[in-house]
C-alpha cells in the first residue's frame, strides 16, 4: 500500500497535528509553512512527539536571515534582494518590535542594507 500525506497550510505545530488527526494520514508535507520558518521542522518533530517546542530567538531568526540573504544574492546575483524580501517578512513575523521595520525590509535592495536594518533589531 502506498502512503498518504497530507498537505497545505501547515504553518505550525498545532497545524500538522491537526492535519494528521483530520485526515488519518501516514505524515504530512510542509511547504509555504517554511518560508523564512526553517526551525517548523523540528518543531512539528517535537510537538508530535510530545516534547516541548524551543522558542526561536530573535538573534538566530536574525543569523539565518542573514546567511539565507546572502545564499541568495550569491546564487541570484547582487539584484536578487528584490526576490528575496517575501522571506524576510515571514522570518520576523509575529516578533514583538519587529512591526515598525516590516516597511524598510519590504523595500531593502542590498545585503548591506539589510544588515543594517537588521543590527537595529
Amino acid at each position: 500500500s502506498l502512503p498518504v500525506l497530507a498537505n497545505g497550510d501547515i504553518t505550525s505545530p498545532e497545524l500538522a497535528q491537526k492535519a494528521l488527526d483530520q485526515t488519518k494520514a501516514d505524515g504530512i508535507l510542509i511547504a509555504r509553512g517554511a518560508l523564512g520558518n526553517p526551525w517548523i521542522f523540528q518543531q512539528v518533530a517535537d510537538f508530535l512527539s510530545g516534547q516541548p517546542i524551543k522558542e526561536v530567538s530573535l538573534a538566530e531568526r536574525i543569523r539565518v536571515a542573514k546567511m539565507h540573504a546572502r545564499l541568495h544574492v550569491e546564487h541570484y546575483g547582487p539584484n536578487s534582494m528584490v526576490t528575496f524580501r517575501k522571506h524576510l517578512v515571514n522570518y520576523f513575523k509575529g516578533v514583538p518590535g519587529v512591526k515598525i521595520f516590516r516597511q524598510q525590509l519590504v523595500q531593502v535592495k542590498t545585503l548591506e542594507e539589510l544588515d543594517q536594518i537588521l543590527n537595529q533589531l
